[in-house]
């Protein structure tokens, strides 16, 4: 079996990632051998309200309503 580098992931927000809360992270592991992939955070009710926040922003923004469904496809 060949070894996997883990990885430890923050959450991407309003263009930029943050850094996990060590103690809210949760294991992200392969179903086929319990092996661990990679740890993710487990956003609170802050960061999930900053997320919504951006994203409605983002949405609402003259730049977005000017792509394509095509290319905002291609993005997401």
């Amino acid at each position: 079996m060949k070894a996997v580098d883990v990885q430890t992931l923050g959450c991407y927000i309003n263009g930029e990632w943050t850094v996990p809360d060590e103690a809210k992270l949760i294991e992200v592991k392969n179903p086929g051998d319990g092996s661990i992939l990679a740890y993710v955070p487990r956003g609170d009710r802050e960061e999930i309200d900053l997320a919504v926040q951006a994203a409605k922003r983002a949405f609402l923004s003259k730049e977005w309503k000017a792509i394509t469904p095509y290319e905002r496809g291609k993005l997401l």
